[in-house]
């Protein structure tokens, strides 16, 4: 049975419970945080269950879709019902669409060990958390179109208006590091839920890279998020020896569909 939120304690309990510990349930939960104060066309969660036990957890963001937990039949046409574009969950969930095509990429937690020495931030450059303000999201915008040499990014007001709003509401952070008053590496924290964190939008300017900038912000992020106890979690598409590094093992898979462009 899938149930639609109905603004219950219940359903907040039961969604908290199928997201715990899990990196697409902190993105969900993150979403559910920011936006709970009213009823948005943009954003919706549902809950799938098993008799009386709660099992899945869905979201959709605008045209993407977030599912956290097992995913079986019912939720997976339920899932395709909704016509997205992008389907983020589980590589353990062999979830199939017709008309989209699926790739899969490395999940990582952070553990580290006793030998794992990240180095601090050098004293010429200055760590700046973001208060959602629009010249500090400028600079992360910038330097992520530059760094992944994006071709079509999203226009940057969709982009402010989003992450502007979930910094405000404590469910994402942003941190840029700057040489004087010029920006030159970023790190996203994602969503922020009580049990989880997701870390991205990693990037560091070409001329900066290798001084062991990206590394620094990676400890300040993950011992001030790991403070709380939460997991922290990542996704990576390709190897990248940083993250093992700065003390992140793989935990699992991540699967992304994509609808085909005709």
């Amino acid at each position: 049975m899938i149930r639609i939120n109905d603004f219950s304690d219940k359903f907040r309990r039961e969604l908290s419970l199928v997201c715990h510990g899990s990196p697409y349930g902190a993105r969900i939960e993150s979403y559910y945080n920011a936006y709970i104060g009213a009823r948005y066309s943009f954003v919706e969660f549902w809950l799938c269950s098993c008799g009386d036990a709660p099992i899945t957890a869905i979201c959709r963001y605008y045209n993407s879709v977030i599912i956290c937990g097992e995913c079986g039949d019912e939720a997976e046409n339920f899932v395709a019902m909704l016509s997205p574009h992008s389907v983020l969950t589980s590589a353990e969930n062999k979830i199939l669409i017709n008309g989209f095509t699926r790739r899969e990429g490395e999940t990582m937690v952070y553990r580290p060990t006793s030998d794992i020495l990240m180095p601090l931030l050098d004293k010429r450059f200055v760590l700046r958390r973001s208060e959602g303000d629009m010249l500090s999201l400028h600079d992360t915008y910038s330097l992520l179109s530059d760094v992944f040499s994006i071709g079509s990014p999203a226009p940057f007001d969709d982009y402010f208006v989003d992450m502007s709003h979930r910094v405000r509401h404590g469910v994402s952070d942003v941190y840029n590091v700057y040489w004087g008053d010029e920006p030159i590496s970023t790190l996203s924290v994602f969503a922020i839920s009580e049990s989880a964190a997701v870390l991205g939008g990693i990037a560091t300017k070409r001329t900066y890279q290798h001084q062991g900038i990206a590394s620094a912000v990676l400890r300040s992020v993950t011992e001030t998020l790991s403070e709380h106890g939460r997991c922290i979690f990542l996704h990576r598409e390709r190897k990248i020896g940083i993250y093992e590094k700065c003390g992140f093992q793989p935990t699992g898979r991540w699967a992304q569909l994509d609808r085909q462009v005709k």
